[in-house]
């Protein structure tokens, strides 16, 4: 937006100090709400395609599957334009392993066991 910004503030100090007011206004105040209108629109849409499509959103580990990560699973997968997407949990537990929480498998520990 600064760019935008930035950009046409330069076009119009242009046209009032070198061209002398022969570029129109109205076509530079139409490009300019286009400039600032179109990208915003146009990446909301793209994004509501991926969403819908199951292409958008980076798969997340959530560490610890205590309530704090059992309250954060829902709200991530609920929020698709956040872009995370909950696909296991890590969790120091042993009897939350081989189990699910909010629809998300608890996998195993944080740090596997070193035995000697």
């Amino acid at each position: 937006m600064l760019a935008t910004l930035a950009v046409f503030g330069g076009l119009v100090a242009w046209d009032s100090i070198v061209e002398r007011g022969r570029l129109s206004r109205g076509v530079l105040l139409t490009t300019f709400v286009f400039a600032l209108v179109l990208p915003p629109l146009a990446e909301s849409a793209i994004r509501m395609v991926l969403v819908r499509r199951r292409r958008w959103g980076i798969p997340v580990v959530m560490l610890g599957a205590g309530e704090t990560g059992r309250a954060i699973a829902p709200h991530s997968r609920s929020r698709t334009e956040s872009g995370l997407v909950p696909i296991a949990f890590l969790d120091n537990r042993s009897d939350a392993w081989n189990t699910t929480a909010e629809s998300v498998p608890v996998v195993g520990p944080l740090r596997p066991r070193v035995r000697l």
